[in-house]
């Protein structure tokens, strides 16, 4: 027979995943990062090593033999965590979806079953390679059979087992039987370790010749140990064996690889949210039919919110699963005009653009995608390169034909991240009106913590689709093409796929918003802002690329200068760059104490050099060094490279599906950290310029998150603060300090204003006692004081993570919810992740939405007002208009 054998040992890789990987849990609260490590491991192994034999060996559900022999056996390994517990009933269940043999027996490890298997592979003439990194099974290692740790990725073979054991594999377990194994509490004989047993065994071959000949060790004390515990070392012996004689039934030619079952993948990775795994392990794409009917989005109605009518009417179209129509190619006139008949008569379409830029501001529209119903899809092409005339429609065609169809709001639009398309199309001369439904938005209020609300994932997801990925048309690394490089056919299957899915997605999507309570928030805040955003991102801002360049000057001479102080200080030269040489000088040179340890070593990070700081001038100067180190990097370098040569201006993106507590967050580049503080931080805000005869106003919600947590708690003493106009930390300063407000002291306040923010996100007292190097007793009755006084504060605390425990969700007012499997979790640290966030949701996510009405608002005004003004910017709780 010929290929190779492959046996895996699936508890080594379990309880390794465990430990690798932490805090994993789908929406229900099962832990699920254990299932998910030994899943990769597996599918990497036979990726990898392509054997014609795969057997995946599991423990016994009972003891083994072993513990008949002595039962003690294992007995000092902790117990099993919960959260580990609950998965072990999927390994199985997945491991044979992907068509790999489980072989359990029960009465025997794993580790027998794997010795059994090994045997029969070197009787059958394959070659057999063991996946574990168990040490036991190192005796397996000799002619025909070797052993691979994927996760140190080494081989071992004879050579490497006796470099590390001292004697070849047949002796190991001669070795283990003296040395003994804490891990399993095989007992050894006390007092002699592996080197000892090692050089013993080497001597005089086995146990057995040992103990026959025991006049001949020459250490006394050596000798004297082991016939002190000669028993030990006899049952050691025995526990160590391995039996190469488990009664297994699968025959060698039962284990090669089988087909992957589709459907039981999808139902356990469904229910365990591998969205990523899914959609990588589907067979085929698109094309393939699952079968049965498929509800696809219909006609979807009138713009405005009507309680009364469904948001995404459906109409159930048999066609015998989701199966893609051929994508017409529109590059005619009479083509043209039928495509426009077509999305008046049917009154809503999805739309999808196809660009040469991720940034929508760069790019240039080579292709437009449109699907009327799931049997119609469409692509218009308008900028491919090297195309004959007769193969696209000019765009100024294009715009007139289909132009007033995209400005009209009576025929609705759907659309999967539709502020991209309307910024694209506002960019090359179309109006966009009439969003009816994004995805990308429904899918973000629908579960806000997903990993992904990417197309490719939502039609994995929801429609059991895989489809074509924007690297199988455009290829990647030095082949990579832009769009307008891919050939029209290739090109409208790709872009036809996304606007038929997104139209199907839309029905399916839509259901869940109106049964959920969402369609108000989608309808009339996320859709409307998304508008409001485009805006924003079009208009950009503008930066003085001059001063900023003086700046970056200013703040190399300052490293420089910072550098030489810091070699001076730390009596040596050494990269500020590496951790490692840093923490060297810190640690070993300078005798500063350590603080928290890391794979690589002991943490350099900020809040160790900032414990540091007090003790010695290296760690604060190293501090300032980093921090103009970020500002040159991040700002005064950077933000002139990034000002569009079209516009003159820096445009961010925007992102409202990102933050799980519904703020907004800003990318390429992230204006929405901005330094405010110090004459640094000014200076590079100074380089933010209004335009000619243009001035900036910011508009600042004062303590938002603090008004909100008033309101919601109902907290008499917070309120009335507030409603005096007092300053709210110098109120808590006097409240937990017991004093008269003017005695107040700035230290004071600066504790009082880290309780008041901190207590919204479960800030704890070791937390305040270290950021604010106080005693823990100190910290702890500050915040005992604190709530003694804000009372409503702590009741409110206390029952949001009680009513979030219940539900399964936190939400804010505006109903707008942020599900909490970590409560449900059996690990306490992901719980009490879980509580902290039951905490935070409803206070900052509230103040999120408060935001975004205010961002609404503002944008009608100014509007209605006709006012030279616009929207740039929105940091968290401030807007900045020009």
């Amino acid at each position: 027979m010929r290929g190779t054998f492959c046996i895996i040992d699936a508890s080594s890789y379990v309880f390794r995943a465990y430990h690798a990987i932490r805090g994993l849990t789908n929406s229900q609260g099962v832990a699920t990062n254990a299932v998910y490590g030994y899943v990769t491991m597996l599918l990497k192994v036979v990726k990898d090593m392509a054997p014609s034999h795969v057997a995946v060996a599991m423990d016994p559900v009972e003891k083994s033999f072993r513990h008949g022999m002595y039962p003690a056996y294992k007995a000092n390994r902790p117990p099993t965590p919960p959260d580990l517990k609950q998965q072990f009933p999927y390994i199985e269940p997945v491991t044979r979806a992907l068509g790999l043999a489980a072989v359990r027996v029960e009465g025997f490890e794993a580790d027998d079953v794997i010795a059994t298997l090994a045997v029969r592979g070197q009787r059958a003439g394959i070659p057999v390679t063991v996946v574990s990194g168990d040490k036991d099974l190192m005796q397996l290692v000799g002619p025909g059979v070797s052993m691979f740790d994927p996760m140190k990725d080494k081989l071992w073979d004879t050579d490497a087992v006796k470099e590390k054991f001292g004697v070849p594999p047949q002796q190991v377990a001669e070795v283990l039987a003296i040395m003994g194994d804490s891990s399993d509490n095989v007992p050894g004989v006390h007092g002699i370790g592996p080197k000892g047993a090692a050089e013993l065994i080497r001597q005089f071959g086995t146990v057995e010749a040992l103990y026959g000949r025991l006049g001949e060790v020459a250490r006394e004390k050596v000798r004297g140990a082991l016939e002190q515990h000669r028993d030990d070392a006899m049952l050691s012996r025995k526990l160590v064996e391995l039996r190469r004689d488990v009664p297994i039934e699968e025959d060698i030619s039962a284990l090669v690889p089988a087909a992957r079952d589709a459907a039981a993948l999808r139902e356990l990775f469904t229910f365990l949210e591998f969205r990523t795994l899914l959609r990588d392990l589907l067979p085929g794409s698109s094309e393939q039919a699952s079968g049965g009917s498929v509800p696809v989005a219909a006609a979807l109605g009138p713009v405005r919110v009507d309680p009364a009518a469904p948001l995404i009417p459906a109409v159930r179209v048999e066609t015998g699963g989701p199966v893609m129509p051929e994508v017409q190619v529109v590059c005619r006139e009479e083509q043209l005009r039928a495509l426009a008949d077509d999305m008046v008569r049917t009154g809503r379409a999805s739309v999808d653009t196809e660009t040469t830029s991720t940034h929508p501001v760069d790019a240039v529209l080579v292709g437009i995608s449109v699907c009327t119903a799931p049997e119609r899809v469409y692509y218009v092409p308008v900028g491919h390169k090297g195309v004959v005339p007769e193969e696209q429609l000019s765009l100024g065609r294009v715009r007139e034909v289909l132009g007033p169809i995209l400005a009209a709001p009576a025929i609705r639009k759907v659309g999967q991240n539709f502020k991209y398309d309307t910024l694209v199309l506002w960019n090359h001369g179309f109006e966009v009106e009439g969003l009816a439904f994004d995805t990308l938005l429904a899918s973000y209020l629908l579960d806000p913590g997903r990993t992904s609300h990417s197309l490719d994932s939502l039609s994995a997801d929801f429609l059991g689709l895989r489809l074509i990925t924007y690297k199988e048309v455009t290829s990647s690394g030095s082949r990579q093409v832009t769009f307008d490089q891919v050939p029209v056919p290739a090109a409208a299957r790709y872009s036809g796929e996304d606007a038929w899915a997104t139209l199907l997605l839309a029905e399916r999507l839509g259901s869940r918003i109106e049964s959920e309570g969402f369609k108000s928030l989608l309808l009339e805040v996320e859709q409307p802002l998304s508008r409001v955003l485009a805006r924003m991102e079009q208009a950009g801002v503008a930066i003085d690329s001059a001063a900023l360049q003086v700046l970056s000057r200013e703040f190399q001479s300052r490293l420089l200068r910072l550098e030489r102080e810091i070699f001076e200080a730390a009596g040596v030269g050494f990269n500020l760059a590496s951790p490692k040489q840093l923490a060297e000088v810190l640690f070993d040179k300078l005798g500063l104490p350590r603080g928290k340890k890391t794979k690589t070593g002991y943490s350099t990070d900020v809040s160790v050099l900032e414990e540091l700081a007090p003790m010695h001038p290296v760690p604060r100067l190293m501090l300032e060094h980093r921090g103009v180190a970020k500002l040159k990097n991040t700002y005064a370098d950077v933000l002139p490279v990034l000002v569009s040569r079209r516009t003159g201006r820096i445009h961010t993106s925007f992102n409202q599906a990102v933050a799980a507590t519904g703020r907004l967050s800003s990318s390429d580049p992230n204006l929405q950290n901005i330094p405010i503080k110090g004459e640094d931080g000014k200076a590079i805000r100074r380089a933010f310029v209004a335009g000619p005869g243009m001035k900036f106003v910011s508009a600042d919600y004062s303590q938002i998150e603090l008004r909100v947590l008033a309101h919601l708690a109902s907290d008499r003493v917070l309120i009335d603060a507030f409603r005096r106009g007092e300053d709210i930390h110098s109120r808590t300063a006097a409240e937990i300090f017991r004093v008269l407000p003017g005695m107040i002291t700035p230290d004071m306040r600066r504790v009082a204003k880290t309780i008041n923010f901190g207590i919204i996100y479960g800030m704890s007292a070791y937390r305040l006692s270290r950021e604010q190097g106080i005693p823990f007793r100190q910290a702890q009755s500050f915040i005992d004081a604190y709530f003694a006084r804000y009372s409503g504060v702590s009741r409110f605390l206390e029952e949001a993570v009680r009513q979030a425990g219940q539900l399964g969700y936190s939400e804010t007012m505006l109903k707008r919810r942020r599900p909490l499997p970590e409560l449900k979790s059996g690990n306490a640290q992901v719980r009490g992740m879980g509580e902290r966030m039951a905490l935070n949701t409803p206070v900052q996510g509230g103040a999120a939405d408060i935001v975004k009405l205010a961002m609404l608002r503002l944008d009608e005004r100014l509007a209605k007002d006709r006012l030279p003004a616009r929207m740039l910017l929105q940091v968290h709780d401030e807007l900045v208009v020009e």
